[in-house]
């Protein structure tokens, strides 16, 4: 049996609404590891590599955002990149990313 969606309206069975879930994650994901990597990445280039619209990749780097990722757009360079000593695994005790082996608070990053 398929359980429905309980929101009025909803034509997507609970199974739909978790597969785009886990797919958003993944572009989401993706999105990181490229402005984390060597290339350089503006919207426009990651929204080709993830055949979205720039406006999605938007969204996704808002989601970075939120989760506390210190990322920052490079005029010079005209791409997005993080910081070097950005670390993506989580603390045991505040379940937070890690900057240094400390937790990242995103306040603390000075951004210009």
């Amino acid at each position: 049996m398929v359980k429905k969606s309980t929101r009025p309206g909803s034509p997507r069975s609970d199974a739909q609404r978790r597969t785009r879930q886990a797919d958003r994650m993944a572009c989401i994901l993706m999105v990181l590891e490229r402005i984390q990597g060597r290339g350089r990445y503006d919207a426009a280039a990651l929204a080709a590599e993830l055949e979205c619209s720039e406006r999605t990749v938007h969204r996704y780097l808002n989601v970075l955002e939120v989760a506390g990722v210190p990322y920052w757009y490079d005029r010079h360079e005209k791409c997005y990149r993080v910081r070097p000593d950005f670390n993506a695994t989580s603390s045991q005790s505040t379940g937070s990313p890690m900057v240094n082996n400390e937790p990242f608070a995103l306040r603390t990053w000075p951004f210009k």
